[in-house]
């Protein structure tokens, strides 16, 4: 399992915590993993979060190092906006899986994920066009392993 050394890591949640803050995330609780996402997980980012509370662990990609600022900062916004969007998104998953027949279900969930999945991304790039990537995440490629 591929880890960020301890400088990558530092960088990587000051960052992280600060563009929640900016986003008006202070009320959560935020960490990042120590531990890469496997490289055939197909995920650039994830953000795993403890259902009926505030508290969050954002998981990054195996390269995530070598991604530019901009699509870093991009990936970081996309999946705190999941965040903001995690008790409706709930919410719709429990009405899908309490109320359709499997068949049903599994098109109103692809369907649904689709849908805001896509509005994730679309909010998340306009959002992040508005930020500054910040030096952190500048440096993030320029941290050499240790």
């Amino acid at each position: 399992i591929a880890t960020f050394n301890k400088k990558q890591h530092e960088i990587i949640t000051k960052q992280v915590k600060h563009t929640a803050e900016t986003m008006g995330l202070a009320d959560w609780s935020i960490t990042v993993s120590l531990e890469m996402l496997d490289e055939d997980s197909g995920n650039t980012a994830e953000a795993h979060i403890t259902n009926d509370s505030s508290v969050a662990e954002i998981w990054l990609c195996h390269g995530w190092p070598d991604k530019t600022p901009d699509d870093a900062l991009w990936t970081v916004v996309h999946e705190l906006m999941h965040l903001h969007t995690h008790r409706m998104s709930d919410h719709v998953d429990k009405l899908i899986y309490d109320r359709f027949s499997p068949s049903e279900t599994r098109l109103a969930w692809s369907f649904w994920t689709s849908a805001h999945e896509t509005t994730v991304d679309n909010i998340a790039r306009h959002w992040s066009g508005m930020m500054d990537p910040g030096d952190g995440y500048r440096l993030l490629g320029q941290t050499p392993p240790a």
